[in-house]
């Protein structure tokens, strides 16, 4: 069959898994389209937009937005049906006049951290116009907190009784917003369905379309036995991807052959939405195309899961025709993984647009940070160790924060947040030279698409942090000598002092740092122990004791009796220092979490915090090369390169 492509086609329709050949994309070009067909044969009425509309919503239907991304709406119009969406709430407001902002403010803070950034939300609405009570209807400031309580207009008990409406008259607000919601519901998907640039499609094309817009198959059940129309298998089976699949990889293949190397380019909305279909609905999506702030989405006059979608417009309306997203947005979601495997499988090596010039710190970046990270609030709270600034961590477990986000996500959204904010001039130079300093190749990666990247600030980093250098050269000082940094922190109780409160893995020596950063006197102190402290000198060799298995004691570790390739020290009685391969003692305090020896409490989250004592590993590949006898099979041994192990 032929299909005609005029200007830049969609490679969205999965309808039939297309497939475009080459110079598909060049205006008013034919194009040979090979086709799966899985449609039933008998043809169906062709149905007018409004009774499109009608069927829709009587089978709750809640995706017009991304059913007007399929058929190619305009971003702009489609941005026009999310202006007018607080109306109900606005009456609602109307009707419960006069209104108390704290009282409201109260009732919302007590329900979930969602609610309370809301009530925060509205309190400083009450400080920025000076009063708490709102007696009559203005029009700018209820616009505003209908837009604010906008996440509550379903379900609507929560918001009646923040606005005081019970009895008689949550009755009345509920029947007269029950016809207005369902009057602007018709109205607002009739404005998608009845644009005069819609499809003369027939009652299979629309379900065609309803299911790409990520309709449920509930939905798209009823809707299709309104129509009398045989939903397929391969929709009623959602646990089978098969089909989408096949249509991604498609689509991936065709926009990295037709649009890598030209950043200028605008790659089609509706294209781009079969690549990002199933990650709209993410909680980090709208940051990832820097919308709303970090730790904190603005809360747009939209519900919480639609805040992807309405991100993903406005970042099309930014471009001149409104059409489409640019190569570097895309690029934007490879880096935050917030886009199909598929599409960043078929990306050519160089083909990401690599940062190499610094800039200001975006939202997207912090996303990016995240991305694939093994310990996300653990290298949030490594960054702000070595530059100093502090964090009380107990006191950014604040309410609010991304609805939807996992424990671990939030957390670190949050602390990268606080990072950005004390460092209002914090440049991605600033990070990349942070990132080399600690060696993280991977942050680096995610952070510029290259784990080789290096580029300078407009200012120098210490201008941003100042105590920065400090901090930087005194995590290169417990590295060398983690021994030293366990001693002080027995010394001291550390344990107790609130720096040390940091998300579970977080490592010992990025505690330790957070606590000097908070404590200035702690500061003083620990710089003073480093100045005087000395290394305890190794055991002689003549004097040194011999394990079960034959090896010295100091080199062997007392659980596996074999030369130790990792070492991290621990403290016995009266602070001597015991060390054990590190994956042995985390194996057995998984186990019982109590030190193997002294049988006192130790946590496996402080022993992944510690870093390999290099200096040690040293000294034992140092004593097996001058002893190749105690060797297996005496082979001499090779000492690896540690450099590559630190």
């Amino acid at each position: 069959m032929q299909a005609h492509l005029h200007g830049t086609p969609s490679f969205s329709d999965e309808s039939q898994v297309t497939r475009l050949g080459p110079g598909a994309l060049q205006p008013h070009h034919t194009a040979t389209v090979e086709t799966a067909p899985v449609w039933p044969a008998p043809p169906c009425a062709v149905l007018s937009g409004s009774e499109v509309a009608g069927t829709l919503v009587a089978a709750h239907f809640t995706h017009t937005l991304e059913l007007g991304i399929v058929l190619g709406r305009p971003a702009d119009f489609l941005l026009s049906l999310v202006s007018d969406a607080t109306g109900l709430i606005r009456r609602r407001l109307e009707l419960a006049m006069p209104l108390n902002l704290e009282v409201m403010a109260c009732v919302l803070q007590e329900n979930s951290p969602v609610t309370a950034a809301i009530a925060d939300s509205v309190r400083a609405l009450a400080q920025r116009i000076g009063s708490s009570r709102i007696e009559g209807v203005g029009g700018a400031v209820l616009d505003e907190l209908a837009g604010l309580l906008r996440p509550l207009e379903n379900p609507s008990q929560l918001l009646n009784r923040a606005l005081g409406l019970v009895g008689a008259r949550a009755l009345l607000a509920g029947v007269q917003e029950a016809v207005a919601q369902q009057d602007r519901a018709v109205h607002q998907v009739s404005q998608v369905t009845c644009h005069p640039a819609a499809l003369r499609l027939d009652s299979r094309g629309w379900i065609k379309a309803l299911a790409r817009a990520g309709t449920p198959v509930h939905t798209l059940r009823t809707i299709a036995e309104a129509w009398q129309v045989v939903l397929p298998q391969i929709l009623e089976d959602r646990d089978s991807y098969g089909y989408y699949e096949r249509a991604e990889e498609i689509v991936s293949e065709d926009v990295v052959r037709c649009f890598a190397g030209r950043p200028a380019a605008t790659v089609p909305l509706n294209t781009v939405w079969v690549l990002v279909r199933r990650y709209v609905e993410l909680p980090l999506f709208a940051l990832a195309l820097d919308e709303g702030s970090a730790g904190r989405l603005s809360y747009a006059p939209v519900a919480p899961q639609k805040k992807g979608v309405v991100a993903l417009l406005r970042q099309a309306r930014t471009l001149a025709d409104g059409a489409g997203l640019s190569w570097a947005v895309l690029m934007r979601l490879v880096r935050c993984r917030l886009i199909e495997p598929a599409f960043i499988r078929h990306l050519p090596a160089g083909a990401q647009s690599l940062e190499t010039v610094s800039r200001p710190v975006q939202s997207s970046d912090l996303v990016a940070l995240m991305a694939d990270g093994q310990n996300q609030a653990g290298e949030a709270m490594e960054t702000a160790a070595l530059l100093g600034l502090g964090l009380k961590y107990a006191s950014l477990q604040m309410p609010g924060g991304v609805a939807g986000c996992s424990a671990e996500q939030r957390t670190a959204l949050c602390l990268w947040g606080d990072i950005s904010r004390r460092t209002c001039f914090l440049e991605t130079g600033h990070l990349v030279q942070l990132f080399c300093e600690l060696g993280r190749r991977d942050l680096l990666r995610r952070l510029t698409g290259d784990a080789d990247s290096y580029f300078l600030p407009a200012v120098p980093l210490t201008e941003v942090c100042p105590r920065s250098r400090q901090f930087i050269h005194l995590a290169g000082d417990i590295r060398r000598d983690p021994v030293a940094m366990l001693k002080f922190m027995a010394r001291n109780n550390l344990a107790q002092h609130e720096g040390y409160c940091a998300p579970p893995g977080t490592a010992l020596s990025v505690r330790l740092l957070n606590s000097l950063a908070l404590d200035t006197s702690l500061l003083a102190a620990f710089e003073g122990f480093v100045r005087e402290y000395r290394p305890v000198s190794p055991t002689p060799a003549g004097v040194m004791e011999t394990s079960s298995s034959g090896l010295p004691c100091d080199y062997a570790c007392p659980i596996t009796l074999d030369y130790m390739t990792a070492p991290v020290p621990t403290l016995g009685q009266g602070e001597q220092v015991i060390y054990f391969e590190k994956a042995a003692l985390l194996q057995a305090l998984e186990m019982q979490p109590c030190h193997p020896v002294t049988k006192v409490h130790l946590s496996p989250d402080d022993v992944r915090g510690l870093d390999v004592d290099m200096a040690h590993l040293r000294r034992i590949h140092q004593w097996r090369q001058a002893h190749p006898e105690l060797e297996q099979d005496a082979v001499a041994f090779v000492p690896p390169d540690v450099a590559e192990q630190g």
